[in-house]
């Protein structure tokens, strides 16, 4: 510490004076503004050197003086701060004739980065992230990030949105600035995402039990990002049975329609079977009601013996197992 504090004396003493113990070959001649580029201050950014020496010339150029101020900021340095930093540098100015004003006004370089360029890279990523949904993404911002000033240079983004791309409510995309490859600031960028597509609605009130007809349909695009199990095929939904009254306008979910009952417990049927190429019919009455397809208990007329059978149509069960049982 005592041989820093010797050091600093000496070198204010050759900032004051003007000139080294003897005179050497390098010149230094430090201006009273400059503005520099990097995050820390080099002693070529701030000074002219001149010597017949170029290694000592380089050296002397790269010696560092600690941090520049932030981009777009200004700093005022002193001959005696300046010969704080010099004395940090670690560099042997024995040799140096200095020219030196009193105060040195120091800036650091900037570039503007804009918010609508954050917004538009945030935009992009969740773009990409979802190219592969079905319907249509709409990305919007729910706050506009300002703009920010950063060190001169090649600018670089990376996205990063934590927990991915959510359809409700607001989320943020993380947009990590960089400068000449070392990161400089991320920045939040809150962004709302609505997800549309074309959608079966009622284009009129449905009752309860009411079977659906095509012509009571329509598709619409509507923005799906809080719906579920909303249906896209008219086709599907047309032949089915509300299950609770539907009002105007309203998307048609799986969740509110069924299949029509098309045999009702207690009605007669026909019975049939298939055994290779040879089918049997009989009468049966059916002890439970059914849609088609659905597997529903019946009992032949006949033998008064239950089995189970596939509804076909409103008035044929095809028998799906010969496990019979008495009533």
């Amino acid at each position: 510490m005592k041989q820093l504090r010797l050091l600093v004396i000496a070198l204010l003493l050759v900032l004051l004076t003007g000139a080294a113990a003897s005179a050497g070959p390098v010149t230094i001649a430090v201006q009273d503004k400059t503005t520099v580029a990097g995050a820390v201050i080099t002693l070529g950014e701030i000074a002219a050197i001149n010597g017949n020496d170029q290694s000592a010339v380089e050296i002397l150029q790269a010696a560092k003086l600690g941090n520049a101020p932030a981009p777009g900021s200004s700093m005022t340095l002193t001959r005696e701060l300046l010969g704080l930093r010099l004395a940090a540098a670690g560099v042997d100015f024995s040799s140096v004739v200095w020219q030196i004003p009193a105060t040195m006004v120091i800036t650091a370089a900037s570039q503007t980065v804009s918010g609508d360029q954050l917004a538009s890279v945030a935009k992009q990523a969740v773009m990409k992230q979802t190219a592969g949904y079905a319907g249509e993404t709409v990305i919007s911002l729910a706050a506009s990030p300002p703009d920010f000033l950063a060190p001169v240079g090649n600018l670089d983004y990376t996205v990063h949105i934590p927990g991915g791309v959510r359809f409700a409510g607001v989320f943020a995309a993380n947009v990590t600035v960089a400068v000449e490859g070392r990161q400089f600031t991320t920045v939040p960028v809150k962004l709302e995402a609505k997800l549309y597509e074309q959608v079966v609605v009622a284009i009129r009130p449905i009752a309860a039990q009411e079977i659906i007809d095509a012509e009571d349909l329509r598709i619409e695009r509507l923005d799906v990002s809080r719906l579920t199990g909303y249906m896209t095929d008219i086709g599907k939904a047309a032949g089915m049975v509300s299950r609770r009254p539907i009002a105007l306008g309203t998307p048609i979910t799986g969740s509110m329609v069924a299949k029509p009952v098309l045999i009702k417990r207690g009605s007669l049927v026909t019975l049939i079977a298939r055994v290779g190429g040879v089918e049997a019919s009989a009468a049966a009455q059916a002890l439970q009601d059914g849609v088609q397809n659905q597997i529903i208990r019946v009992k032949n007329m006949n033998t008064q013996k239950i089995v189970v059978a596939q509804v076909i149509d409103d008035s044929t069960v095809l028998v799906k197992t010969y496990t019979e049982k008495g009533e």
